[in-house]
């Protein structure tokens, strides 16, 4: 039996690395692992107090506002994606359970190398994106270090003068963790969520080679299992037309299941990407503006082309898994025609039918209740981005 948790166990040791797993009511030292995830959250917030304020006291000065937003942007919507994440975290758990329902095993070679497939891509995945926010992190904590002034990582409002010692080392430490911290949960989120998504288009790609190749399953405890191909001609009509039925049965309980799984993937997450989708544009943007005011070849430059790229594969990475369930799911309607439902009888036609008729529309996970994750949605984004990149390099003309 396949365990679909070890897919994300790596994701939930960060969880709770960082303060963000919900711990269990039997819990050991549970009061101080939640003080511990209080601490963490206050210091987000007092990071992004300190952006408002210093873009409040600079509102006539784009450059300045500008600066400040490329960074407290993406705090804004990690902030509502963590708290809804944190609120939402025993669903999470009982969602990470369903996924070992005996409907989502694998019961051939095919679907194990299929699952053994998106697996590895996940893994890899996850450490792309690893490796280009640590890079971005890195880039941004050396900086300071390079400027002739003494500056801290980020502008931002202190009530205090934090130009001398400790003051200054005291911010310098702040921000950095702050930024580290925002840099793994963002990515740890986004990569989490990437991996629900791959689950299902890959319960898709299980669903439609099953249904291409009924014949050569057969029903025990409720699942398909692989057996020699049924051979029609040494069966009489109805006894394969059972045969069929009962696993056309069990296929249209595992595609209930598929559309089950996926509105509550899309519950979980149909605000949180809403706001992300709603804010790229502008995120983009930030980071944009900013590199065109920068050296070309300086670390500036080098860390906001690292900061853009991560900015635009957040919001890829959603409307391209998004966009691979719709694809997925969509070729579910033409392996169901591929049974052999001519030598069956009318029960298994018209179940056929009916099975047919549900799968005809594609899964479209919708976010906001209208807009569908898919890479027409990305475009979107990308075309807002230059539109407010433009319409900034007007305004500071």
């Amino acid at each position: 039996m396949l365990d679909y948790g070890e897919f994300f166990c790596h994701h939930i040791y960060i969880f709770k690395m960082f303060g963000l797993w919900k711990p269990d009511p039997k819990m050991k030292l549970k009061n101080l692992y939640l003080i511990y995830t209080t601490l963490c959250i206050s210091t987000w917030i007092l990071f992004l107090l300190s952006q408002f304020i210093y873009m409040y006291k600079n509102l006539g000065n784009v450059e300045e506002v500008v600066s400040v937003l490329f960074l407290s942007g993406p705090f804004i919507v990690n902030l509502f994606k963590m708290l809804k994440i944190y609120s939402n975290f025993e669903s999470i758990k009982m969602l990470l359970k369903n996924l070992n329902n005996p409907l989502f095993q694998p019961n051939c070679d095919k679907h194990f190398e299929c699952a053994e497939k998106s697996r590895k891509f996940h893994r890899n995945f996850f450490y792309l994106c690893l490796y280009l926010g640590v890079q971005t992190y890195l880039f941004f904590l050396i900086l300071p270090f390079l400027r002739k002034e003494k500056m801290i990582p980020t502008p931002g409002w202190f009530p205090f003068d934090y130009n001398h010692s400790p003051c200054y080392e005291m911010v310098f430490i702040f921000q950095n963790i702050v930024v580290f911290w925002n840099d793994i949960i963002c990515l740890n989120l986004d990569t989490f969520t990437s991996g629900l998504l791959m689950q299902i288009g890959m319960q898709c790609d299980f669903l439609s080679h099953s249904l291409n190749n009924l014949s050569a399953y057969r029903v025990r405890n409720g699942i398909l299992v692989e057996q020699n191909n049924i051979a029609e001609t040494s069966l009489c009509r109805k006894t394969f037309s059972e045969i069929v039925m009962e696993n056309l049965v069990v296929c249209i309980q595992h595609h209930k299941k598929i559309k089950r799984t996926a509105n509550e993937i899309e519950k979980l997450h149909k605000k949180t990407v809403f706001i992300l989708f709603l804010g790229g544009g502008m995120i983009i943007c930030s980071g944009l503006f900013q590199l065109s005011t920068a050296k070309l070849g300086s670390i500036q430059s080098f860390m906001l082309i690292s900061y853009t790229a991560c900015m635009l594969i957040e919001q890829f990475m959603y409307c391209w898994f998004g966009n691979e369930v719709i694809d997925k799911s969509s070729k579910i309607f033409n392996s169901a025609y591929n049974i052999p439902w001519i030598q069956c009888d009318m029960k298994v036609k018209r179940t056929l039918l009916q099975f047919m008729t549900l799968t005809k529309y594609p899964i479209k996970l919708k976010v906001g209740g209208m807009i569908v994750m898919s890479n027409a949605v990305f475009v979107s984004v990308v075309k807002s981005s230059y539109s407010i990149f433009t319409l900034l390099k007007k305004i500071q003309k």
